[in-house]
């Protein structure tokens, strides 16, 4: 089991970062966070029926590359995210981490 000590020591802020632009950054980022359960998708649904199958084949080809994107952003971030907390830059741990919500 970790000390309290042990734990203070691997999630310590210093008042500089907290201070700093890229804590500012994570507050702002923190501020945008949506969630997809806010939407109502009932008029889509009704839209999704009316185009053709064609269309939806188009649309559904659109959205695996913007998957296969966001995946690509998640294979970037991870290694830095591994860097910063590595440098101790929970700060920067912290930003970056907002993008993979």
């Amino acid at each position: 089991m970790s000390s309290v000590a042990d734990i203070e020591s691997r999630f310590h802020f210093s008042r500089e970062m907290l201070a700093g632009p890229i804590y500012r950054k994570y507050e702002k980022a923190i501020r945008k966070v949506w969630s997809v359960e806010d939407l109502d998708f009932t008029k889509d649904a009704l839209d999704w029926q009316r185009i053709t199958p064609e269309q939806q084949k188009g649309l559904l080809g659109v959205t695996i590359r913007f998957l296969a994107g966001e995946q690509a952003v998640t294979d970037e971030l991870v290694p830095m995210l591994a860097a910063a907390h590595a440098l101790r830059r929970f700060d920067w741990t912290m930003f970056l981490s907002t993008f993979l919500m």
